[in-house]
């Protein structure tokens, strides 16, 4: 079966011939799979938004895999905000960060 340059074969984009042999023809090709990462609160995901509908395809059709993290302790929230700062924090304000984020580690980044 001959292909050319964009054609697609699977998850893969052919890109150019490399050689022909007695058994046939080698192409260079691309992966096309791509690697999206989507976080978000399930306590707040509405069934009714897009994102709930597209995540529910993707997880039916297994192109999608879901890994649900646990909360941060104080301390983990502690250890996060000396990472960034440089600094060890008072603890009081370890757990006040942690009182507002609830330990969500994207939140107590920002």
């Amino acid at each position: 079966m001959p292909f050319s340059a964009g054609d697609k074969v699977g998850r893969y984009e052919i890109l150019a011939p490399i050689g022909v042999g007695g058994m046939g023809e080698v192409f260079r090709a691309k992966d096309l799979a791509m690697l999206i990462l989507c976080t978000y609160r399930d306590v707040e995901l509405e069934v009714t938004r897009p994102f709930a509908k597209t995540l529910e395809t993707l997880l039916r059709q297994k192109q999608a895999t879901r890994i649900s993290l646990r909360r941060l302790p104080v301390s983990g929230v502690e250890a996060m905000l000396a990472a960034m700062s440089g600094q060890t924090p008072p603890p009081s304000l370890a757990r006040v960060v942690f009182a507002e984020t609830e330990g969500n580690p994207f939140f107590v980044e920002v």
